[in-house]
């Protein structure tokens, strides 16, 4: 587990290059049918860099997904959804631009894209009062939470 210092955000970019997003799909696919193979409805949520590898195990694998900030989604566009897939964005993320924001929700338009005015990138990480939005986090929780009871019964 890493913190959030600078010490720790550069290591886990370093560990983010070395898995590699191929790999890392790969091994949350291979958790996911483990789980699948013992009789347990799968989906997938991920944050951030998370976010984007949640996307690809919906088109990769057919898992109903969650992406809570995945820029990197807009590298995958011309993949196809498998599965029911949400989106959540801060409107405040100076790392997604509202244009990246439009070009997924322009793509996977049967996908609700939500963006929560006020908020910017991890405005779910509530140890880091930085980003953390409390209001955004509680309603992108409750339309998560309603999202898998819907998509996995």
């Amino acid at each position: 587990e890493l913190g959030y210092d600078d010490a720790g955000m550069q290591r886990g970019i370093e560990l983010r290059a070395q898995v590699g997003t191929d790999r890392a799909v790969a091994i949350v696919g291979a958790a996911a049918k483990l789980l699948q193979d013992e009789g347990h409805r799968v989906g997938v949520v991920g944050y951030c860099w998370g976010g984007t590898l949640a996307f690809l195990a919906n088109t990769r694998f057919g898992l109903p997904a969650v992406a809570y900030y995945g820029g990197r989604v807009v590298d995958f566009l011309g993949e196809p959804l498998r599965a029911p897939m949400l989106f959540h964005f801060g409107a405040d993320d100076a790392g997604i631009p509202p244009e990246a924001i439009a070009k997924i929700h322009l793509a996977h338009p049967q996908a609700p894209v939500h963006v929560y005015p006020g908020a910017g990138h991890a405005f779910n990480r509530d140890i880091d009062s930085t980003h953390y939005h409390a209001d955004s986090a509680a309603l992108a929780l409750r339309r998560t939470l309603d999202f898998f009871a819907a998509a996995l019964g």
